[in-house]
């Protein structure tokens, strides 16, 4: 990336302490919210889902980068960064541990972790992660959401992080197109709080024109049709278009 036509243009921008990476593009799962499904629908069988950048070429631009300008934090921030192929993860803490040798944090999926790659990953300095909740109405979540993802699994992966002093952000939607919106919305409440996370954030869903869950909400009768959505948003924290 060429982080020198944003950091020199704009240096209170370099300044910051924080700054992102990505170790990884491509996401396989099927989230009707995300743009992903769609992505990968129209490039079915045109190369791999998931590419992986070797833990190699991802240490060297962190060290670029920290050669050049303040870095005491970072985020890596892929779709899912703990989707790797197994014995990446073992061999970019190891490698991370011994030259960059920063906290960061990463985002996560509770499906997808494995015990050796939290404990390697705490221990190269991993403080937190970005959890995708979402919803804590496993009907929502898996006929409207298309999670593919139970409560008790959520849990479990919860209880793998807390075991190695991981911290959570909870990453929760409300206002979904269902008919008891409240009770389910307490019911992502009641998850958060089994969870117990360091921060439980929330947006209200906002379905974006050509994905799923926008198709869905039309035909379930939550959104007008033809509708061009993208004026409605001024924020997903106090308004909605769902009905």
């Amino acid at each position: 990336p060429d982080r020198q036509i944003i950091y020199d243009i704009d240096e209170s921008i370099g300044k910051i302490g924080t700054k992102f990476f990505f170790t990884a593009r491509g996401c396989p799962y099927r989230c009707s919210y995300c743009f992903n499904e769609k992505y990968n629908t129209n490039y079915k069988d045109l190369g791999k889902i998931g590419r992986f950048r070797s833990p190699e070429r991802v240490i060297e631009e962190i060290l670029w980068t920290k050669e050049r300008y303040p870095l005491d934090m970072l985020a890596l921030m892929d779709d899912v960064f703990t989707l790797k192929p197994r014995g990446w993860i073992q061999d970019f803490s190891k490698l991370y541990k011994q030259k960059v040798n920063l906290p960061f944090y990463a985002t996560s999926r509770a499906d997808n972790l494995r015990e050796q790659d939290i404990e390697a990953l705490s221990d190269a300095g991993m403080s937190y992660v970005w959890m995708g909740i979402e919803t804590g109405d496993e009907d929502a979540a898996n006929k409207v959401f298309q999670r593919d993802l139970d409560n008790k699994t959520i849990l479990e992966g919860s209880d793998l992080l807390r075991k190695y002093g991981v911290r959570i952000v909870a990453l929760n939607i409300m206002g979904l197109p269902v008919k008891e919106q409240f009770e389910v919305d307490m019911r992502t409440l009641d998850l958060n709080m089994k969870i117990k996370p360091a921060l439980a954030s929330v947006g209200l869903l906002y379905p974006y024109p050509g994905t799923p869950i926008e198709e869905y909400s039309i035909k379930a009768g939550y959104l007008d049709e033809g509708i061009d959505n993208t004026k409605f948003l001024e924020t997903n924290k106090h308004s909605s278009v769902i009905k």
